[in-house]
């Protein structure tokens, strides 16, 4: 797929927060890093004080104690209350799915 064609796609296409992803070269080798997030409903957004596209940090409370800083909140009416986190990082810090973590 040419650049033009794949920028047309991507063009398209738009995150439920309001951000647009624009493909400016294609990649032939490579990864695609999502930003660690969490999704707030907006009932649980304006309950914690949270605005959409707001930087936290945020403590772990497994063994090893981890604060991942820089999480940014999404908040929508589509969304239930739940962090993302890149695997390798969630391996690192010994976090599993279910655990508990708190906004610092």
């Amino acid at each position: 797929m040419d650049n033009n064609r794949a920028r047309e796609k991507m063009d398209r296409f738009k995150y439920s927060s309001g951000f647009r992803l624009f493909l400016f070269q294609q990649v032939r080798y490579g990864v695609i890093l999502a930003a660690r997030h969490i999704h707030f409903h907006t009932s649980d957004a304006v309950r914690c004080r949270i605005r959409d596209k707001q930087l936290l940090q945020v403590k772990m409370r497994t063994a090893r104690g981890v604060v991942f800083e820089n999480v940014i909140a999404r908040v929508s009416d589509d969304f239930l209350l739940e962090m993302h986190i890149d695997t390798d990082e969630a391996n690192a810090a010994g976090v599993a799915n279910g655990d508990i973590a708190c906004i610092l």
